[in-house]
C-alpha cells in the first residue's frame, strides 16, 4: 500500500473528467468552447487529444450551466448551439459534436471569436459568460482577432490556450488580457486537461485543493490525503484513468474516508452525508456538500486491473477561503522580472499562518525550478523570478497550505506568462508556390523573402494529419524539392534562425499537385506503301505514376483509327 499526503511537482497534470452533476451553489455560467480546427491541428497530431480534453471538460459541467461549441479554420462552424444543461443528454450531444470536428484549412481566430460571442449573447445564464479559445497556430486569415476583440462585450471573458511551441502566444495572451480572461500555454497535449480544469475553477469560483498523478498495479491500493478546510461548502473527489482503452468502472475501485473515519463507498447510503457518486468509462467521482473539515483520504485500488495503469486524482470545490494570484506586469520581454503576488483570505480576514511555495517551468522543459515566496504583509506573499533570458512561456504552479492554524487547508493554482524577445525575428513572406496553387508538378521550387541576418531557414510541408517534409539549415531563401506525391494537398511554412534563435513561422500557404501528363511516343515517322500507310515510333518511356504503356491509339484528321497493342 502506498500513502501520499501531497504531490509536490512542477508539472501540469491530466485529469480526464466526464459525467453529470446536479448541484451547484454559484450562479450557473455560460461557456462556449472555441476550438481551432485548422490544418496544422491535424498534421501536428493535436486534433484528437484536443477534442478528448474538451469533451472531458464538458463532461463535468453541471445542471443549469449553458454550453456551446464552435470551431474555426478560415471560417467558423457552430458545432453545438448554446443550450441549457437540463439533463445528461445535452452533455452527450455536445460531446458528440466535439468528436465530429475535423482539421483542415487556415486559422482565423476572429471567426471563432465572432461565433463564440454570438452563442454567449443568446444565453440567458446568470453567471459568468466565457469563451475558452484553443489554438495551435497563427492568426493568418480574416477576420483577424485584433478587429474582433474590441467588439466583445465587457460582460464576456476570453480564456486562451496556446497549444504547442508554434502557437501565436503573443496574440493569445493579448486576447485574454483585453477581455479579462487568463492566458495559458500548453507545451503539449498532456497539459491541456489541467489547464481546462483551472479555467473551469476560475469561471465558477472554485478552489483547487490538491492534484495527484500516480500508477496502480493489479491488487495494489494507493491512498491520497487532502485537507478540507472548515470554510468548504461543497467538494468533488475525482479519479480517472489516462489510458483510453481501460474501463475504470471495472478496473479500479475508489472510496473515501472522512476525518471521523467514516467510510464512504460508491453505494453508501448515509443520511448524515449529502453526497452523490458518478462514474463513467474513464472516471469516477464523489460530490459532497458541507463536508466534514479535516484530513480526507481517497483510497484507490486496482482490484480488477490486469496490468499497471496510470491515473489522476484531484479534489476541488467551493470554499470561502480563497487563494488569488496576480503579476505586476501584463506584458513581458526577456530579462524582465516576474513578480508574483499570492493572497490568502477568508472573506475580509487574511490568512497569515500559511506556507506558500511553487515551481516554474520553461515551456516543455523537463526540469522545474523552485519559487520562494515571502510574506510581505499579513496574508500576502511575494516571489521574484528573474531567470527569464529565453523568450517563450513560463508555466507556474503555486501551492499554499496551513502552517499550524486551527483551520487547516490546501490550495493549488497554475498560471502562464509569456516573455517576448526584445527584437522579434520576423517571419519570411512565402512567395512561391502561391496560396491555393493547383496542379503543380511533384518537383517544386519553394521561394520566400530573405530575413536580415538569417543564418539558415527551416521549411515544413504537411499533408493530411502529419508533417511529411521537415528540412533545416537551408542557407538560402529557396529550395527545390522533388519528393512530393501526385494528386496531393499540401500546406507549407518557413521560419528563419538568427544567432541560433528561431523566428516566427511564416503564414501557412496551401498548394496541390496534379496528375502528370501521359508520356508521348518518340521519333514518330511513316510513309505510304502500296498497301497503305506504314507508321512506326519508339515506345514511350515507363512512367512512375502510370507504369509501362499498354497500347497506342492512331488518329488521322482528329479521328481514331483504332489502336495497336504495345509489345
Amino acid at each position: 500500500m502506498k500513502t501520499h499526503n501531497r504531490v509536490k511537482r512542477g508539472c501540469l497534470l491530466i485529469l480526464i473528467l466526464a459525467g453529470f452533476m446536479t448541484s451547484f451553489l454559484f450562479a450557473a455560467p455560460a461557456i462556449s468552447l472555441v476550438i481551432d480546427r485548422s490544418g496544422s491541428m491535424g498534421f501536428l497530431n493535436f486534433m484528437n487529444p484536443a477534442k478528448q480534453r474538451a469533451s472531458a471538460f464538458v463532461g463535468l459541467m453541471q445542471t443549469g450551466d449553458h454550453v456551446s461549441v464552435v470551431s474555426f479554420n478560415e471560417s467558423s462552424t457552430t458545432n453545438f448551439a448554446n443550450a441549457l444543461i437540463a439533463d445528461g443528454l445535452i452533455i452527450t450531444q455536445a460531446q458528440t459534436a466535439i468528436n465530429a470536428i475535423t482539421a483542415s484549412g487556415r486559422t482565423s481566430m476572429g471567426a471563432g471569436l465572432i461565433a463564440g460571442r454570438s452563442q454567449l449573447q443568446g444565453s440567458t445564464a446568470t453567471g459568468q459568460k466565457a469563451m475558452i479559445l484553443l489554438s495551435d497556430g497563427w492568426d493568418n486569415h480574416t477576420p483577424f482577432a485584433v478587429t474582433v476583440v474590441p467588439n466583445i462585450p465587457g460582460s464576456m471573458r476570453v480564456y486562451t490556450i496556446a497549444l504547442g511551441a508554434n502557437s501565436d502566444v503573443n496574440r493569445l495572451q493579448w486576447i485574454a488580457a483585453q477581455t479579462g480572461g487568463t492566458y495559458h500555454m500548453a507545451p503539449n497535449v498532456a497539459a491541456l486537461q489541467a489547464i481546462y480544469d483551472a479555467i473551469a475553477n476560475a469561471v465558477r469560483g472554485y478552489e483547487m485543493f490538491a492534484r495527484y498523478e500516480d500508477t496502480l498495479l493489479p491488487q495494489e491500493t494507493n491512498i491520497h490525503q487532502q485537507i478540507v478546510d472548515s470554510s468548504t461548502h461543497e467538494i468533488f473527489f475525482v479519479v480517472s484513468t489516462e489510458e483510453e482503452d481501460i474501463n475504470s468502472e471495472t478496473a479500479i475501485s475508489v472510496h473515501l474516508i472522512d476525518p471521523n473515519g467514516v467510510i464512504i463507498t460508491e453505494d453508501s447510503q448515509n443520511a448524515e452525508i449529502d453526497m452523490s457518486f458518478v462514474s463513467g468509462f474513464a472516471y469516477k467521482y464523489f460530490y459532497i456538500q458541507n463536508p466534514e473539515p479535516g484530513a480526507w483520504q481517497m483510497v484507490i485500488s486496482g482490484d480488477q486491473a490486469t496490468s499497471e495503469l496510470s491515473y489522476f486524482a484531484r479534489a476541488y470545490g467551493n470554499s470561502d477561503l480563497k487563494m488569488s494570484l496576480s503579476a505586476e506586469a501584463g506584458d513581458y520581454i526577456v530579462e524582465d522580472q516576474l513578480i508574483l503576488t499570492v493572497s490568502l483570505s477568508n472573506y475580509d480576514d487574511y490568512i497569515t499562518d500559511a506556507n506558500v511555495y511553487g515551481t516554474i517551468t520553461y515551456q516543455s522543459a523537463e526540469e522545474s525550478l523552485p519559487l520562494f515566496f515571502q510574506e510581505t504583509t499579513p496574508g500576502v506573499f511575494r516571489a521574484i523570478y528573474d531567470e527569464t533570458e529565453i523568450a517563450g512561456t513560463y508555466n507556474v504552479v503555486i501551492y499554499a497550505e496551513s502552517n499550524g492554524s486551527q483551520n487547516s487547508f490546501q490550495r493549488e493554482m497554475i498560471a502562464s506568462y509569456n516573455f517576448a524577445p526584445p527584437d522579434p525575428i520576423p517571419a519570411p513572406a512565402l512567395l512561391y508556390p502561391m496560396d491555393y496553387s493547383a496542379a503543380l508538378d511533384i518537383e517544386v521550387e519553394f521561394v520566400w523573402t530573405p530575413v536580415l541576418d538569417a543564418e539558415f531557414y527551416q521549411i515544413q510541408i504537411g499533408s493530411g494529419h502529419e508533417i511529411v517534409i521537415d528540412l533545416e539549415e537551408i542557407e538560402t531563401n529557396t529550395i527545390t524539392i522533388n519528393t512530393l506525391e501526385y494528386n496531393t494537398d499540401y500546406i507549407w511554412r518557413v521560419r528563419a534562425f538568427v544567432d541560433g534563435e528561431a523566428g516566427s513561422w511564416a503564414t501557412e500557404m496551401s498548394f496541390s499537385t496534379g496528375t502528370p501528363e501521359i508520356p508521348v511516343p518518340r521519333n514518330v515517322d511513316g510513309h505510304f506503301t502500296n498497301e497503305g500507310a506504314l507508321i512506326y515510333w519508339d515506345h514511350a518511356e515507363t512512367h512512375d505514376y502510370y507504369g509501362a504503356p499498354t497500347h497506342y491509339y492512331i488518329f488521322r484528321d482528329g479521328y481514331s483509327h483504332g489502336f495497336v497493342n504495345a509489345l
